[in-house]
């Protein structure tokens, strides 16, 4: 896999740390977040709220229509406060931890299938600590009434030495 970034954005409920949906791309743009938003509202209920960060796709008007098109609050974390949007970064730490960093894909496509299958264990068999170890698809309910939704980097091609080095946001 070539020397480059992806980009990963997740929705999650708060309630139950569920996963609801996620995306992979070359990009942070406000019109991967709304396509994911509205491929999730097909399947899923539509939360009273969504929070997110204060990044560029966030506060663009696209994502602001997106939004009140489905009657959907916004809520934004301060600027730089990661601990706004705790639920989602703690979301990222343990995918980055448990999943990414051991496991180095080389093609874009083993990245997604391995993602794909780590959120599928996180949902449906882990125990999750912030929900006294209970697994998140056990109190996931579809009439939630807020999800987080937040993006990180993932560089392509890690090998052992670059794991060290790397900051991910």
């Amino acid at each position: 896999m070539e020397k480059r970034f992806k980009y990963i954005t997740v929705i999650i409920d708060v309630y139950s740390r569920y996963i609801i949906n996620w995306s992979l791309s070359n990009a942070i743009e406000a019109e991967t977040q709304t396509k994911l938003v509205s491929e999730s509202l097909e399947i899923f209920a539509a939360p009273r709220i969504i929070n997110s960060d204060q990044g560029s796709q966030y506060t663009s008007q696209v994502w602001v229509d997106c939004l009140n098109y489905y009657r959907i609050q916004i809520s934004m974390g301060g600027k730089g406060m990661a601990t706004d949007n705790a639920f989602i970064e703690r979301f990222f730490r343990t995918i980055k931890q448990e999943y990414i960093y051991v496991n180095p894909k080389k093609e874009v496509i083993y990245l997604y299938q391995g993602i794909e299958q780590y959120i599928g264990y996180y949902n449906h068999k882990r125990p999750h600590q912030g929900i006294n170890q209970h697994i998140p698809v056990e109190l996931y309910k579809e009439d939630n009434t807020q999800i987080s939704i937040g993006k990180i980097q993932i560089p392509a091609g890690l090998s052992s030495v670059e794991k060290k080095k790397i900051f991910l946001q």
